[in-house]
């Protein structure tokens, strides 16, 4: 008997939530809808270009990174638009509830996947700005480059603390929905957004850093990173003005503009997600344009010369001329 009305009860709080998934749905695909373009226009250029500037991350201690985000770009943000177009063909041709079973057991992994890719980019390159910035504090003899072992643990450990992150914020969601009380969901809503603020704190202290670094860029591996973690701090920043205005507006006691009332509350909607869910594109999207841009890296290579080679004879003088 318990577990009939814990199944009602899970039941009368997904009726409840959705009107607000369908909205939030709505606002993801409003908002993500132009820079999903922009990447699907970016990538055949970005392949390009990073297949010409491929030599100036060999010998780099940042390859490591660098392969990580063209690897996931190239092939599961591709794999995620094949199998979309795949669901929506399955969903207008033949059954609703197979399109149903592959967005739920493809598509969204390939969504968490990628979550999980943006955000540790995002540290990745935090951590490295700083240590960028506390390194060209020093004197030369005292400074300690990153190697290549040190940059492949950095990036695969802070993706593994994502997702150790992600995870227990399913945990505590599982709990609200085993609990049915939409009271307690502030719990997992509180811990997700500390844990972001953490982020955010982080991606603005290197974006920081990196625009008091007086020094010029040693490598063309370290100027790519430095150019991601400007753009996407900047970006980032500027939406969260954006967002801070539009709390502003929705709560009035807060508010000195006189058009207040035309506040409403899928605007809070739009922003939040425009806020949180831009970075499922705004990561890949600045990795792209920046190696576009950067398709002819100023890098000295050695280029071996082989000179001819002289056939020295011996040449035997008479000196008696008698």
């Amino acid at each position: 008997m318990s577990n009939i009305t814990d199944i009602v009860k899970i039941e009368e709080l997904v009726e409840s939530m959705k009107g607000d998934i369908i909205r939030l749905l709505l606002s993801y695909t409003t908002v993500l809808g132009t820079p999903a373009l922009l990447f699907l226009f970016c990538l055949p250029f970005y392949y390009t270009a990073f297949k010409k500037n491929q030599h100036a991350y060999s010998e780099s201690p940042f390859r490591p990174l660098i392969m990580f985000a063209y690897r996931t770009i190239m092939y599961f943000y591709t794999a995620l638009f094949v199998v979309i177009i795949i669901v929506v063909v399955i969903r207008g041709v033949t059954s609703v509830y197979l399109s149903l079973i592959l967005f739920f057991f493809l598509v969204c992994p390939l969504v968490i996947l990628l979550n999980w890719f943006t955000v540790s980019y995002q540290l990745t390159i935090s951590v490295i700005s700083i240590h960028t910035l506390i390194n060209s504090r020093h004197s030369q003899q005292l400074r300690k480059q990153l190697s290549h072992p040190q940059v492949l643990i950095l990036t695969y450990a802070i993706f593994g603390l994502i997702v150790l992150k992600d995870l227990e914020m399913g945990r505590r969601v599982a709990f609200v929905i085993k609990a049915g009380d939409l009271n307690v969901f502030d719990f997992p809503g509180m811990y997700y957004t500390i844990t972001y603020i953490v982020h955010l704190v982080f991606v603005f202290i290197a974006m920081a850093c990196q625009l008091s670094i007086k020094e010029p860029a040693s490598s063309h591996a370290e100027n790519v990173i430095a150019t991601h973690t400007k753009y996407i701090g900047a970006i980032k920043l500027g939406l969260g003005i954006i967002y801070a205005v539009y709390i502003i507006l929705e709560y009035p006691e807060f508010s000195v503009n006189p058009f207040v009332f035309l506040t409403t509350r899928n605007w809070k909607f739009q922003a939040s997600t425009l806020f949180i869910g831009i970075d499922f594109f705004l990561v890949p999207v600045v990795i792209q344009m920046t190696e576009i841009k950067r398709a002819t890296p100023n890098v000295i290579t050695t280029v071996p010369i082989s000179l001819p080679a002289i056939d020295v004879q011996k040449i035997e003088f008479d000196f008696n001329l008698n």
